[in-house]
């Protein structure tokens, strides 16, 4: 059981960071944070390419009942695995992803099919980097711990391609298994 989890923590990611500075350079894609959160929600649903979303902050109304089974507040990873209730609950899940690092959406669509799809919003790459789990964390993380355990649950459940909003959805991060190079280069 060790050996296997030792697998995803020693695991090598590749992370294309998404700025949002180019967004309000052309009124075409000046737009709000919450538009563009949805527009991705709603991109992932009419494709079908939605796979599942990991929130890594538990809702305010179950941390008093928390507090009273543990003495304090914990938190705990929620999975939403069915389309059918992402799209009911799309503005729960937005919202997580507005606040930034609380949610990371595993995708079908590869890496270079989302950083197309921010473009149009302005988004351009900041930059790009190897990332691991056993001694990193998303820049600009305020929940350091719990983005990364979402992040290994996510990577667990067998996702390939994720997607991680910081506050206000900027910056982006597009997160994949590393390749021998990197992909965005090529």
């Amino acid at each position: 059981m060790i050996e296997s989890f030792n697998k995803y923590i020693e695991m090598t990611l590749w992370v294309v960071e998404l700025s949002g500075e180019g967004r309000w350079q052309n009124p075409e894609t000046a737009d709000d944070p919450k538009t563009i959160v949805k527009a991705f929600f709603d991109w992932q649903f009419q494709q079908n390419a939605f796979d599942y979303a990991v929130v890594c902050s538990c809702p305010s109304y179950q941390s008093g009942i928390l507090k009273k089974i543990f003495g304090r507040a914990e938190k705990f990873l929620s999975v939403c695995m069915s389309t059918k209730y992402a799209k009911q609950y799309d503005t729960v899940l937005m919202n997580h992803a507005l606040r930034g690092f609380e949610l990371i959406v595993a995708t079908q669509h590869n890496y270079s099919m989302c950083c197309e799809f921010f473009r149009k919003f302005g988004y351009v790459n900041a930059r790009e980097y190897e990332f691991s789990l056993v001694n990193a964390t998303l820049p600009g993380a305020w929940n350091k711990e719990e983005i990364n355990d979402a992040l290994l649950l996510a990577i667990k459940l067998g996702g390939k391609e994720f997607c991680c909003f910081g506050h206000d959805a900027d910056p982006i991060y597009l997160i994949f298994e590393k390749m021998n190079k990197s992909p965005v280069a090529q």
